[in-house]
């Protein structure tokens, strides 16, 4: 190459990068670019989502709703400002690499996802990810993600016989902590085996779980339906008859003091995961009388729940466990004239049973803080008025709703609680005795 010609390409070079430089930062725009890699082979990632989310300014409060700070659905809890827009995510390219062009200036967090891997913000803060501060103009180049591997985790389900238990679904809990600093495990994941008793939970994130497989009743039902984070989501086969067996802790333990952790670690393939479970118990009707102690008469509407009551080991966590379906069904079960309420399906075992009173509820107004029964009227259909002959009426406009001050809007709201043990009978006439809330009066200086 000669002289001349050097010097010619050395400088149609620098003036084509000036030009892609000044056309980035056009407006005052900033921009962000980086690559993708996977963490020990540092192989770069292809079709990898990346997203960048705007912070709340200092001045606005974190935590505002969407119509308010035009905020993305997917992220409403990171609010901008209100001449922000929502930044589409980008996808990486065979080589890994993304941008981001014509940003505002801002601060903002990074995320990628990809499938296999731990999705992951950028930037050594734990799970939220560093804060990336851009100011107009500037190119922010050299972001990269080292993408951590997910794991798998997979088995067979059997019975005693050790014949393959089809459709069981297998839950993967995890050790997680209350904001009252309590340990508990929750769930992580779903999968269901298939005609073989096989199951098969992936792109797990590295750590520590608990397996447990079968198909509950009572106050583990939800848990069957719930999917995602490493399940597989299934249609129920018609020509599948459902296995009746009992659920069991891995290595086929009858609750959590008995089961083993699984460690999965990243990239692992954890296999030969494999336990039995026993058939179905009997199981029996929890009936119980709620009284409330400020009227000594039932109260017109409640809310309750049973749940097991948590067991733990020195050494494991609390098992987090709900019956939604069954705390519904003893709601729609509840006589309001007797107090009596019901829960079907319990199988043997120490549960709690929680009640709270509904201040809003069918039949009820609210006035002054508290709960007082409607008027019973009778049946109301069209063109029909109690107590006026059925003609042709005119129906005024009602008149628009009053609503209470703030200080007199206060429901009062009652609870209790009790525990029950079911053996090999119904329980019956468990009673609960729901009290008020207090109040703490003071004021600041």
């Amino acid at each position: 190459m000669t002289k001349g010609r050097f010097i010619l390409t050395l400088s149609l070079s620098v003036a084509f990068h000036i030009a892609a430089a000044g056309a980035q930062q056009s407006g005052g725009k900033a921009a962000i670019e980086g690559v993708v890699l996977g963490a020990g082979t540092g192989a770069p990632l292809a079709g990898a989502r990346v997203t960048l989310i705007p912070e709340a300014p200092v001045d606005q409060p974190f935590f505002q709703g969407p119509e308010e700070l035009n905020v993305a659905p997917a992220f409403e809890g990171f609010a901008m400002p209100p001449s922000s827009s929502p930044t589409p995510p980008v996808v990486t390219d065979p080589q890994g690499r993304f941008a981001f062009t014509n940003v505002d200036a801002g601060s903002y967090r990074l995320y990628a996802e990809a499938n296999g891997y731990v999705a992951q913000a950028y930037g050594p803060r734990q799970n939220m990810g560093t804060t990336l501060r851009l100011t107009a103009g500037q190119i922010l180049s050299n972001i990269a993600f080292q993408m951590i591997p997910a794991g798998n985790v997979s088995g067979r389900i059997h019975d005693r016989d050790h014949h393959p238990l089809p459709g069981v679904p297998v839950q993967l809990l995890r050790a997680t902590y209350t904001p009252m600093g309590q340990q508990v495990l929750e769930p992580a994941g779903v999968a269901r085996t298939n005609d073989r008793g096989e199951y098969r939970l992936f792109w797990i994130t590295p750590g520590r779980y608990y397996l447990k497989a079968g198909s509950p009743l009572g106050p583990d039902s939800f848990l069957v339906a719930m999917g995602g984070g490493g399940g597989q989501a299934e249609t129920i086969n018609p020509n599948e008859v459902p296995a009746e067996v009992a659920t069991a802790f891995f290595p086929g333990a009858p609750n959590l003091a008995g089961a083993s952790a699984i460690e999965v670690r990243a990239g692992g393939e954890l296999t030969g995961i494999d336990w039995g479970l026993p058939s179905l118990p009997p199981t029996y009707r929890v009936r119980t009388r709620v009284m409330d102690s400020s009227t000594g008469q039932p109260p017109p509407a409640v809310q309750a729940l049973i749940a097991p009551t948590p067991s733990r080991s020195a050494d494991s966590p609390t098992e987090v466990s709900f019956d939604i379906a069954a705390a519904m069904s003893a709601t729609q079960n509840y006589d309001p004239s007797s107090g009596v309420m019901e829960f079907p399906n319990i199988p043997p075992g120490v549960y709690t049973v929680s009640v709270m009173t509904v201040p809003f509820g069918p039949g009820l107004e609210f006035e002054g803080g508290r709960e007082t029964a409607l008027p019973d009227a009778g049946p109301v259909s069209p063109g029909f008025i109690p107590g006026v002959t059925n003609e042709a009426i005119e129906i005024p406009e009602p008149p628009p709703p009053v609503f209470p001050t703030a200080p007199e809007f206060i429901p009062q709201v009652s609870t209790g609680s009790t525990t029950v043990t079911v053996t090999d009978r119904n329980v019956e006439d468990a009673g609960i005795t729901v009290t008020p809330a207090g109040s703490i009066a003071g004021h600041l200086q």
